[in-house]
């Protein structure tokens, strides 16, 4: 029981930090770097915002089989 509640508990902590990486690269980042919008900041930086936006993908692509339930 413990170690489903420990897998449970990194693979929701992996979505999270999945959740908050597109979060940064899409609504923030283009702030910062000062472009007006993610399309114009993504034509410039396209690596970096491919990076940014593939953070928390391992989480979701390893979730199926250990949970049993496909990744939405």
């Amino acid at each position: 029981m413990l170690a489903a509640c420990t897998l449970r508990r990194l693979l929701h902590c992996g979505e999270w930090i999945g959740s908050h990486a597109l979060h940064i690269s899409m609504l923030h980042a283009p702030d910062f770097l000062g472009y007006p919008g993610v399309v114009e900041m993504a034509s410039d930086h396209r690596e970096i915002s491919r990076a940014l936006s593939r953070a928390g993908s391992p989480t979701a692509t390893t979730r199926w089989p250990l949970s049993g339930r496909p990744a939405l």
